[in-house]
């Protein structure tokens, strides 16, 4: 899971780690949940920064927080409905 802060709120998205035998190799694939890739269609480097995050986390290794994930700008004929894609995965606020 990976807590990304857009604004003033933060979301919620959840990635599956699955492990993929190519030879005598494995290897693990990262997909990040729908709602996450619908709604960053247009911003491969965050898509690509969010799944380098969660492949060090799942190999043990330490992460200076916070992470810059990059800028991103929707667009509206691509990523359709954007905003309740990143609305389903909005956490309450905090008070303090």
């Amino acid at each position: 899971m990976l807590f990304i802060k857009i604004d003033t709120g933060v979301f919620l998205f959840l990635f599956d780690i699955e492990p993929v035998m190519v030879g005598d190799y494995s290897l693990q694939v990262i997909n990040g949940e729908p709602n996450f890739e619908r709604t960053f269609l247009t911003a491969p480097q965050i898509k690509r920064t969010a799944c380098d995050l969660v492949a060090q986390v799942a190999s043990g290794q330490q992460i200076e927080l916070p992470v810059l994930l990059g800028e991103w700008e929707p667009n509206a004929e691509i990523n359709g409905n954007w905003q309740q894609d990143l609305n389903a995965n909005r956490l309450p606020q905090v008070a303090g």
